[in-house]
């Protein structure tokens, strides 16, 4: 079976607990690059630390999704980091 997640940059949202964080520590273990995003800054980059330190690509980033720019410089810090345009062909 394929894994479809390998090499995938996927920024998570809410990252600092609960389904954010499980998420990023299944998606993480299946090979994915990682951008943690929330509020609580210190969270996000304790778990990108411990990640890391498992040899995973993780990045975080202090995020309040209820504002535009900041959403904006989300995703543009991740295009700028992690690259533009590349895609995965099965």
């Amino acid at each position: 079976m394929s894994n479809n997640i390998e090499g995938k940059v996927i920024i998570i949202t809410g990252a600092s607990s609960g389904l954010g964080e499980a998420a990023a520590r299944l998606l993480s273990a299946q090979g994915a690059t990682l951008v943690l995003a929330a509020r609580r800054a210190d969270r996000i980059q304790q778990l990108a630390e411990e990640l890391q330190q498992k040899g995973a690509k993780a990045l975080a980033i202090a995020t309040d999704v209820t504002k535009h720019e900041q959403l904006k410089q989300l995703a543009d810090t991740t295009v700028q980091t992690f690259g533009k345009g590349r895609r995965h062909h099965q």
